[in-house]
């Protein structure tokens, strides 16, 4: 059995996947056209942390750049959602007192909804044609999440990333520099897709693959980090199967009404039956003190 050091420490090949079977799923969902076999890469190869259990593809070449992200906004015409069932959750955690950070906040929907909501608000994006059609009044720069918290330690009490961790090829460093922009009792708020939502984990779906999706994360991934980093798990939930995609604050037709009124019904049928939507959404307070947790060679240890 292969083994590797991954972002969270060492990690075990458990599949591998021939690039024309990517390339043949893309082009079959969207007409995307993929060069990985171009730049000499022939086969992505998925590997498990040991430590915390989150699976990942490598190489690190076979990830989405810009063009790649370009040419996937301008095929799929839904790709910058305007609402998510996760902002919902994550607006029922906030307060008016609250300072935000998103990261990876795309046209800044959810920043527009947070208007008048936070005290104050900033995004963080890497596409700069998103950037130049934002639809927020709040901030958003160009720049990593490191980067940022190279100058702003401490300074929000909630940073936030939706649909965001499993596009990240180190998302050790993603997680560690949230916590270095958060607070000292602040929340850190996540959503990625459900490992177990039944499309994703048959591998039925293209964008669930390399170069667009390059890490998976669970509820037992999220408990192992949280554990690991000192976090308390606030929230931790999969969407219903048919959750509501409408906006709540904008005008909502009578069905979409009542597809809002009934998701918590349809929830917890959904569980009692196995079965969950698309997005697994998780909530961690980061410690009022310092848990002493740090990185070490690529382990994370206590």
């Amino acid at each position: 059995m292969t083994n590797i050091e991954g972002p969270f420490g060492r990690a075990q090949k458990i599949e591998e996947l021939d690039v024309a079977v990517l390339e043949k799923m893309y082009m079959e969902r969207c007409g995307v056209s993929l060069n990985l076999r171009a730049i000499g890469v022939p086969t992505v190869e998925l590997y498990k942390c040991v430590i915390t259990g989150v699976r990942f593809w490598r190489p690190v070449e076979a990830a989405g750049d810009e063009e790649f992200y370009h040419a996937l906004s301008a095929a799929w015409s839904t790709y910058y959602r305007d609402w998510r069932w996760e902002y919902a959750q994550a607006l029922s955690l906030t307060s008016p007192r609250d300072r935000l950070l998103e990261i990876g906040c795309g046209r800044g929907y959810f920043l527009q909804h947070m208007e008048g909501k936070v005290a104050a608000a900033e995004g963080l994006e890497l596409n700069n044609e998103a950037i130049a059609n934002k639809v927020t009044r709040w901030p958003v720069h160009s720049r990593m999440v490191e980067d940022m918290a190279a100058n702003n330690r401490e300074a929000f009490d909630v940073v936030c990333s939706f649909q965001v961790l499993e596009h990240v090829i180190d998302p050790a460093s993603f997680i560690e520099a949230s916590l270095a922009c958060l607070k000292p009792g602040g929340l850190l708020v996540y959503s990625t897709p459900n490992t177990e939502f039944g499309p994703n984990r048959r591998r039925e779906d293209a964008f669930d693959l390399p170069p667009h999706h390059m890490s998976y994360f669970s509820h037992d991934s999220y408990r192992r980090i949280a554990d690991l980093l000192g976090l308390k798990i606030v929230m931790i939930v999969d969407a219903p199967t048919f959750g509501a995609l409408s906006n709540p604050n904008g005008a909502m037709s009578l069905k979409a009404k009542r597809i809002k009124i009934t998701d918590a019904i349809r929830s917890t049928f959904d569980r009692l039956r196995g079965r969950t939507g698309m997005t697994t959404f998780v909530a961690m307070r980061k410690p009022a003190k310092s848990s002493g947790l740090c990185g070490n060679g690529g382990e994370w240890v206590r």
